[in-house]
């Protein structure tokens, strides 16, 4: 398979609910999703390629600021530090998370200090 043409005519169409689950920003169903989730995977870009990072904590520890902002703190961890350095080279991210069902989000992010905890600031495109 050379072609997007071929591919697609190897699979059904998408249902509708798939497609609806697009959104500019942070809808209230996606809202209650994230904010119910105990974990998250961020994936950013760098020079060695592409890095998916697990993040976790309590229920509620992404926050969501406003319809287009997650406030995702960083925790101990190995102080690798690859997503954030990421970050700071290409802002662009990639966020799945679950609660009682996936939850994805695209967009640009930074990384900023703000006590008591260092956040990666999410801001949907």
């Amino acid at each position: 398979m050379t072609t997007v043409e071929a591919l697609t005519e190897l699979y059904p169409t998408p249902v509708a609910r798939a497609w609806g689950k697009e959104s500019e920003v942070v809808t209230p169903l996606y809202a209650e999703l994230i904010a119910a989730a105990p974990y998250c995977v961020l994936a950013t870009h760098g020079p060695d390629g592409i890095d998916c990072s697990p993040r976790g904590d309590a229920r509620g520890f992404i926050e969501v600021a406003d319809s287009r902002t997650l406030l995702i703190p960083d925790r101990r961890g190995n102080n690798r530090l690859d997503s954030l350095k990421n970050l700071l080279r290409c802002n662009e991210i990639g966020l799945i998370s679950w609660s009682r069902e996936w939850a994805r989000r695209s967009g640009c992010a930074v990384p900023r200090q703000s006590p008591p905890t260092r956040n990666c600031c999410i801001a949907s495109r």
